[in-house]
């Protein structure tokens, strides 16, 4: 009766950890010609080693030179986003002397092994740490910048709250990934959540440090997947210091096209 038992809550726990998984990422390989593409585009392959195996992560700048970036962003995409979606996003950004660092997730793109936010952080760690071997760079907290939309909010958020960073813009973002799973299926999962994104915690351990990142959270009025509620809770943790801004016509999917010229203009605004 109890092996019975056993197995019974075993094949439970699997099936949830199959059902999380598809549900949290949606893991895109690339097309042969793609990364091809953004080399002669100007992007720089970094590659690294994690517990997950053979890494991958972009630098694209828009000035060639052996210098650093006067400013560096981590660019952290969403559950259905390759690194490499940032490059046409990112093309048009006004200041030709930043740079960007296009952070893949494990199991994305040409990346090895499975995501999950113990995974991601290490991955993220990774590419940082090797952009600055491989190129011999040295960055300050004061130069460096995250952007993450969704998912990629957590992931830079989570970054942030490990790494000194002088800015983070985050659009889109949810609350916990148990008020995402509580939306979706209408309970909180308990302890059966495997994927603990908690943004609430993160940032207010990220307000806390001295000097405090200039916090920025862009969301969409009429986004259904993640509700723009979210985004305000996320603000109210500390209004004076978090600057919150809605799109009125944006929902999840569009609101950093509709909202790119803003976004930019805060990434310009040291």
């Amino acid at each position: 009766m109890l092996t019975t038992l056993l197995l019974a809550a075993l094949t439970v726990f699997a099936v949830c950890a199959l059902l999380q998984r598809s549900f949290i990422y949606y893991q895109r390989r690339y097309p042969a010609a793609v990364v091809q593409s953004a080399l002669s585009r100007g992007v720089t392959v970094i590659e690294f080693q994690t517990s997950q195996g053979k890494q991958a992560a972009f630098l694209y700048r828009r000035v060639a030179s052996g210098n650093p970036p006067r400013r560096l962003w981590l660019m952290f995409g969403g559950n259905a986003m390759l690194a490499l979606d940032w490059l046409d996003l990112v093309r048009e950004f006004p200041d030709r002397s930043a740079g960007f660092l296009f952070v893949e997730y494990p199991g994305y793109g040409s990346c090895q092994g499975s995501p999950n936010p113990t995974h991601i952080l290490e991955t993220s760690q990774g590419a940082f740490h090797a952009l600055q071997d491989r190129m011999h760079w040295n960055f300050d907290p004061e130069s460096i910048g995250v952007v993450g939309w969704s998912l990629g909010a957590a992931a830079a958020v989570q970054f942030a709250d490990k790494q000194s960073v002088e800015q983070v813009i985050l659009v889109a973002p949810f609350t916990t990934m148990s008020d995402m799973v509580k939306k979706v299926v209408g309970v909180p999962p308990g302890p059966l959540l495997l994927h603990r994104f908690d943004n609430v915690r993160a940032l207010r351990r990220i307000l806390d440090r001295t000097p405090t990142p200039k916090v920025t959270i862009v969301h969409g009025r009429t986004d259904t997947l993640v509700p723009i509620s979210m985004g305000r809770a996320l603000a109210m943790l500390d209004p004076d210091r978090i600057r919150f801004v809605e799109i009125p016509a944006a929902g999840h999917n569009d609101v950093f096209y509709e909202a790119r010229s803003l976004i930019f203009a805060d990434m310009a605004s040291r």
